[in-house]
């Protein structure tokens, strides 16, 4: 869409509804739907560049950094792609599903699943750092990182603060 008139400028369909937030690096758009496809799409024609199926739903938004799309799935794997070819670099899997979206700091992605675990993942291998156990409830919120902390909520109510 053109930001001063509002024309549109293309469109690109999916199999079905986009629950995912967009990012957008050196022209390309990166982006899941819940037809369970992850897309990378030309910003300025549209285009496909490449698709990436999962086995379920994707309603996480994708963080990106050093040329690597982060992003979870409702199939329960957290997945790290090319971000130039969508080759699949590594995959974890989480005890459910995931729709928070993953913060990236010092080579670590955090993000949480509905079984009411957050991880703390090492975006070069995707080994596990740690794990983190709520009381009760969905991790659905994304988390902030800041001074060495990181903030998330949980489905239980509690807004939580680890180090």
């Amino acid at each position: 869409m053109d930001i001063v008139t509002g024309q549109e400028k293309w469109r690109f369909k999916t199999g079905y509804r986009i629950l995912s937030s967009p990012a957008v690096v050196e022209g390309t758009i990166y982006f899941g739907s819940m037809d369970g496809i992850f897309y990378a799409v030309d910003a300025q024609s549209g285009h496909e560049r490449w698709r990436f199926k999962t086995n379920e739903r994707i309603r996480s938004s994708p963080a990106i950094e050093n040329h690597t799309v982060y992003f979870g799935g409702d199939d329960g794997q957290f997945y790290a792609l090319d971000a130039e070819t969508g080759k699949e670099r590594w995959r974890i899997k989480t005890g459910g599903p995931i729709i928070s979206s993953a913060s990236i700091a010092d080579g670590i992605a955090y993000f949480g699943c509905a079984a009411g675990h957050f991880y703390a993942v090492d975006v070069q291998t995707g080994k596990r750092n740690w794990r983190f156990k709520a009381p009760f409830g969905w991790m659905r919120s994304s988390p902030a990182v800041a001074n060495g902390m990181i903030y998330f909520g949980s489905d239980d109510g509690n807004l939580y603060a680890l180090h």
